[in-house]
């Protein structure tokens, strides 16, 4: 505790945006420590520590903890104040389907235990919300979970099994993802997250010729923000990341080193109209990505805010099999103003409604064709 509090007190860029100040943490997590009686109690005190740092990249582990290694091939996600099946990646798994409210879990409202799971996350609210979500069905291996689904009024109760390991899990979820390429004879859809630098390249000039192109980066780009230089006008030096030189204690004295991407022009120029897509699965790198399109105006940003978390991670590992991660790199808009927790706040905002889950519609991508078509 002492060790990854004095981690923090010391190097941690984001005070200014933290929920409590370093000695009110301390006191809270001291006290915890000593009812703690198993490793997970002291991990989730841990948690409870970091939690009000308001951090997306923090991350607390414990070697061999398999205790939330496992989840149901079940999709949810948090729509009109309620939890709702998203998607079911496995039609065998139970009579769950798409547009189900799920209206308690394991006995308990699913709001309150969707809020519970956010109380031990770190980071803007739009994260906490994604994450609490993804980890409202984790568990053991192959435990059972009990729902409560609210269909057309009905109340339908459904045992479940945690069968899928998270990498499963997400590989499903990716697998259902729409595929880059020509949607219409003049509109092109990149999905972000897949498609390659190398392909983009290669696209170019079909890309060029294209009236649109929907760009979805709803998660985390595969190494491709070279899309970026076919979208820009002119070259570009702005420094926005800062990483930070301390050398005294109490955060006394910092100072930062300055540095940027130095983005430049590319042919053939993207000419059309570009939609990008983005919610709070979009961190870190991701936000890097989206703060050139919004910053230097590149394109139609619409959707949900992003995560508010970039800059390079810091883990460091602590006795008994702890690791923490963290951000250790103070990251700012290209005008100098604040990016931690806002994110990047999309030009046309957006929201899911119940209905269109329950149709299997995505809402947002037809804003966006929609946007295109205009």
């Amino acid at each position: 505790m002492v060790i990854a509090w004095n981690i923090f007190r010391h190097f941690f860029p984001y005070w200014s945006d933290a929920s409590q100040n370093a000695d009110a943490i301390l006191d809270k997590a001291i006290a915890k420590s000593f009812t703690d009686q198993t490793p997970l109690e002291f991990k989730e005190t841990l948690l409870q520590m970091t939690e009000p740092l308001n951090d997306g990249h923090i991350w607390v582990n414990l070697n061999n903890d398999a205790s939330n290694a496992y989840t149901l091939p079940v999709q949810f996600d948090w729509v009109e104040g309620k939890v709702v099946v998203d998607k079911v990646l496995d039609k065998t798994v139970g009579d769950v389907q798409p547009g189900d409210i799920v209206d308690k879990i394991n006995g308990k409202s699913a709001a309150t235990v969707y809020r519970e799971k956010m109380s031990l996350i770190s980071g803007s609210p739009q994260w906490k919300s994604h994450r609490a979500i993804n980890d409202l069905a984790t568990g053991v291996q192959n435990s059972a979970i009990n729902l409560t689904l609210l269909r057309n009024n009905k109340i339908i109760d459904q045992q479940l099994h945690r069968s899928d390991n998270l990498g499963k899990y997400y590989g499903a979820i990716n697998n259902l993802r729409r595929k880059s390429g020509k949607i219409t004879n003049d509109v092109y859809y990149l999905d972000l997250n897949t498609i390659s630098k190398d392909t983009i390249d290669s696209w170019a000039h079909d890309l060029a010729r294209a009236k649109g192109i929907i760009c979805d980066l709803r998660g985390y780009p595969n190494g491709n923000h070279n899309l970026i230089n076919y979208l820009m006008k002119t070259g570009e030096d702005t420094k926005w990341m800062f990483i930070p030189k301390t050398a005294y204690p109490d955060q006394q004295k910092i100072e930062f080193r300055a540095s940027g991407w130095n983005m430049q022009p590319q042919q053939p120029a993207l000419t059309g109209k570009v939609v990008f897509i983005t919610d709070g699965r979009a961190i870190s790198y991701a936000e890097s990505y989206m703060g050139f399109i919004k910053d230097f105006k590149l394109a139609t940003i619409i959707g949900q805010p992003t995560a508010g978390t970039n800059g390079n991670v810091n883990p460091f590992t602590l006795p008994g099999g702890y690791s923490i991660s963290w951000t250790g790199m103070l990251v700012k808009n290209h005008d100098g103003s604040t990016h931690h927790i806002k994110g990047i706040v999309p030009d046309v905002p957006l929201e899911r409604t119940l209905k269109g889950v329950a149709e299997g519609r995505d809402e947002f991508y037809e804003k966006a064709v929609q946007i295109i078509q205009q």
